[in-house]
């Protein structure tokens, strides 16, 4: 149950952050190009390999609570380990595909509230589940 209200807290937070950022655009001259500008320290708009580092650690901070649950819910580390691992290669090969694809550019623009909502809309999944 507290999962649950975690993320969906999570999901309204980015989901507001979106909200308040366009509502504010006019008055703001900067383009905003997510969350990676952070790590991308010389501004190239591509993250070096020294940058990609420090993405993925914040990134693999992740699997932090993903251990945790694992540990909890009784599941053996290793199982966890690799289809985490399993799962994020799965996923990052898929979004370089739909990244490269034309609809990315229609769905990059809104790619934020719809995460946002299925984050929502998966809290409260569990909370019913």
């Amino acid at each position: 149950m507290l999962g649950s209200l975690i993320m969906i807290a999570i999901g309204c937070y980015y989901l507001i952050k979106f909200i308040h950022g366009k509502i504010n655009k006019g008055s703001s001259k900067k383009e905003d190009k997510g969350e990676y500008d952070r790590y991308d320290k010389d501004q190239s708009g591509n993250i070096e390999l020294r940058e990609s580092f420090a993405f993925g650690f914040a990134l693999s901070i992740n699997n932090i609570g993903l251990g945790i649950s694992a540990s909890m819910a009784g599941l053996s580390v290793i199982a966890a380990s690799v289809s985490s691992f399993v799962c994020s290669l799965v996923f990052i090969c898929a979004s370089n595909l739909f990244g490269e694809s034309c609809i990315s550019k229609f769905l990059g623009k809104y790619s934020e509230p719809i995460s946002s909502a299925l984050i929502i809309l998966l809290g409260i999944y569990e909370m019913l589940a």
